[in-house]
């Protein structure tokens, strides 16, 4: 199963966002605007940089802005990063 599937990266990025704002994963909704959990900047720059060192690519910090649901940003990577040069 590959890392670029999109619930794999939703799955991912659903536990990135518990670890860093302390909340249950149950209470992370895909769907939810990442600034609707107060993801400042800063955390939105770390949040791209773990996910690039998961994917094993550099990513533009600001995709959390052009992609802003953890579903939106999943699909976006899912489609791709399936097809990039490793």
């Amino acid at each position: 199963m590959s890392k670029y599937q999109q619930h794999n990266i939703e799955n991912w990025l659903a536990n990135l966002i518990s670890e860093i704002l302390g909340i249950p994963l149950s209470e992370v909704d895909r769907t939810v605007r990442f600034d609707r959990y107060g993801l400042d900047s800063v955390a939105a720059v770390s949040v791209s940089a773990e996910l690039g060192k998961h994917l094993g690519s550099e990513l533009d910090a600001t995709l959390i802005y052009d992609y802003p649901t953890i579903s939106k940003l999943s699909r976006h990577l899912a489609e791709t990063m399936e097809g990039a040069p490793r």
